[in-house]
């Protein structure tokens, strides 16, 4: 991954791949790394049972972050991964 990371931050500066791309290979190598991410794109299951982001730095930070690059608050797509969950588990 750290090897793909340089090539997709020059594919993003020369506007050959979309900056969203680069998010989530960062914050897949952050919590590999056991970093907080930048992006707040990596979630998982919290010590409470329930899907959360991953490790993360300021709130604020991350959200001006993710609008940034397209994406939605970090609250608003929390409560998206929290239904999705929920779906699969009535379903599963």
């Amino acid at each position: 991954m750290l090897k793909l990371l340089g090539a997709i931050k020059k594919a993003v500066e020369e506007n050959k791949t979309d900056p969203i791309s680069l998010a989530y290979l960062t914050g897949r190598i952050a919590v590999f790394e056991g970093k907080p991410q930048l992006y707040g794109t990596q979630f998982d299951w919290d010590e409470n049972g329930e899907m959360n982001a991953n490790e993360f730095d300021d709130i604020a930070k991350v959200n001006q972050r993710r609008k940034a690059v397209g994406f939605n608050t970090l609250e608003e797509q929390t409560e998206i991964m929290k239904e999705r969950v929920k779906k699969q588990t009535i379903q599963g």
